[in-house]
């Protein structure tokens, strides 16, 4: 049974015997989704030109196994092309989606994220702050959410106080403030959790936020990173 169209983004492709490709979709309604684009490779198949990264998709599939056959696939209001540091970002999200989220689990509201965050990305109308705030969001859905409001005796955050911060642990408040890199200011966790951060806190909140997503990627690196590098 074929599927109604549906919003969605390309995160990943890979070549398929001779003519296919292998595309990981985002989509609004079943999350991330494996489908065989069979002649994609083709450059005179549609599908070899509406598979874009970084564009807006309607898309429908069909299928009963893990890996489900594309049916169609369409443009919509294209976004503009990503360029320069621009798409290393862009790689970046779609890497992280294509890494961690579980297949066939619906992400309504991480989907309208991404979609905004990306559309800001094609435009040159972002700043990083957006990508800390985004990889926050996506912890959460996940149901790995940072405590950054109450300590480990759930007491509130204090902005003059120094926490250490681990995965999967509530803020520890400490005396003395040491050289640790798992040591944040509660001023920097009460303002990544309002979403305020100010240029100054923003490393803190960077380095954070890619220790908690490291516990969850594994050994294996980004490759974007190096792109980003």
């Amino acid at each position: 049974m074929n599927t109604a169209l549906q919003a969605a983004f390309v995160l990943h492709r890979r070549n398929y015997r001779d003519t296919s490709q292998i595309i990981e979709l985002f989509t609004a309604s079943a999350g991330r989704i494996s489908v065989v684009a069979k002649g994609a490779k083709r450059r005179k198949s549609p599908l070899h030109t509406s598979l874009q990264m970084f564009q807006p998709l309607l898309v429908s599939w069909q299928g009963k196994h893990e890996l489900q056959t594309l049916v169609h696939a369409e443009l919509q209001q294209p976004f503009a092309m990503v360029s320069g540091k621009y798409l290393a970002w862009a790689f970046y999200l779609n890497e992280l989606l294509f890494r961690l989220l579980q297949k066939h689990e619906p992400y309504p509201f991480l989907f309208d994220h991404y979609q905004r965050l990306l559309q800001q990305i094609t435009q040159q109308d972002v700043t990083e702050k957006a990508l800390r705030y985004f990889e926050l969001d996506l912890l959460q859905r996940m149901g790995y959410a940072l405590n950054l409001t109450h300590d480990d005796h759930n007491a509130p955050l204090e902005t003059s106080c120094y926490y250490h911060c681990q995965p999967g642990q509530n803020p520890l408040k400490i005396q003395y403030k040491a050289e640790s890199r798992q040591h944040y200011s509660g001023a920097m966790l009460l303002a990544l959790a309002e979403q305020n951060l100010n240029g100054e806190q923003l490393k803190q909140a960077k380095h954070l936020l890619r220790q908690a997503l490291a516990s969850l990627l594994g050994d294996k690196p980004l490759k974007s990173r190096e792109l980003v590098q």
